[in-house]
């Protein structure tokens, strides 16, 4: 399996961007949780070599990546809530 870079960088890009402005800007929690999952997909779908095969093993990774993207935006913004209140 190779994995496709651009996406790595891309999906990499948008983690940080989302974290920075969550600290930063503290915008709406469900538009921060979606950046999230698009950026968690893009990394996990970029790890995965979907160049090849069927349209359906396209189409099954594409739900895959997003529905782990979901979980982990979810778990990452459980993690730093759970930070931030344990400082109080």
């Amino acid at each position: 399996m190779k994995s496709n870079k651009n996406l790595l960088v891309w999906g990499v890009g948008l983690i940080v961007l989302s974290l920075i402005l969550g600290f930063v800007l503290s915008f709406n929690l469900f538009l921060h949780i979606g950046i999230l999952t698009i950026g968690f997909g893009m990394v996990f779908y970029g790890l995965l070599d979907s160049s090849k095969g069927s349209f359906w093993k396209k189409g099954v990774m594409t739900i895959l990546a997003v529905v782990i993207g979901l979980i982990l935006a979810w778990a990452l913004v459980a993690l730093l809530f759970m930070l931030a209140f344990s400082f109080y």
